[in-house]
């Protein structure tokens, strides 16, 4: 991650690895060996201000959101490693205001 992204990424991630554990109890579900896919949708506020129909990514690039969310699930324990995640589909999108 870049330092820029530390402050606002770290406690989202933290959120999320908090959520896992809530929901399995901080147990292992998917032990090394198991193929594993992850869809996952970003909802984010819609910039300010873009010259493109559709926000040209500057708030949240997508492969730091992807990467921030499987590492935190693989913090949350309830896979061994993101390595399982054999398949991936991953969007963000920007409610209408």
């Amino acid at each position: 991650m870049v330092a820029s992204n530390r402050e606002v990424l770290h406690p989202w991630r933290d959120a999320i690895t908090a959520e896992v554990m809530k929901r399995t109890g901080g147990k292992l579900l998917w032990s090394r060996g198991v193929a594993l896919r992850a869809d996952l949708v970003f909802v984010l506020p819609q910039p300010a201000s873009s010259r493109y129909p559709e926000p040209s990514g500057r708030v949240g690039d997508l492969d730091k959101l992807v990467r921030a969310a499987l590492d935190a699930v693989t913090a949350s324990r309830a896979w061994q490693d993101d390595s399982q995640v054999l398949e991936l589909t991953a969007r963000k999108c920007y409610p209408a205001a």
